[in-house]
């Protein structure tokens, strides 16, 4: 419980700042992350299924293939992985999710993946949590 609430202040500490820099909002507009543009609000029957992939070969073993998260041991530890379907993580806009996943938190566990996966495939992967793991209307942007 204390390493998910330095990690949400990390988050709403650190979504000022990100507002200007490389990060827009994936709703009602385009999502930059480096040079790549998605102009599509919601995912595609291709991008939902190449992140259905993505999410199994990479996330699924911390997360679960049901996006609950919970407790894991990883390398002697026991880290407690978010849940997706909480109403906390829906709270998160998705320009947090995508620097989590870009950028990761050693302290928490979670890996960066700026080097294993494109741009694309880190915003498929923020369009699959919302459209599979929480109420897709619901979420903010």
């Amino acid at each position: 419980m204390k390493s998910l609430r330095l990690l949400l202040l990390v988050l709403t500490t650190s979504l000022p700042i990100s507002a200007c820099t490389e990060f827009q909002t994936m709703r009602g507009g385009t999502a930059e992350i480096g040079d790549v543009n998605i102009d599509e609000p919601t995912a595609g029957i291709d991008q939902l299924a190449s992140a259905k992939r993505v999410y199994k070969e990479n996330c699924a073993e911390c997360h679960r293939d049901d996006g609950t998260g919970g407790p894991i041991g990883i390398d002697g530890r026991t880290i407690r992985v978010p849940d997706f379907t909480s109403d906390q993580a829906k709270r998160l806009p998705d320009k947090a999710y995508l620097r989590y996943i870009r950028n990761g938190d050693g302290e928490e566990g979670m890996p960066a993946f700026k080097d294993r996966l494109s741009n694309e495939e880190m915003v498929g992967l923020v369009k699959l949590i919302r459209s599979e793991f929480q109420d897709d209307e619901a979420s903010p942007r």
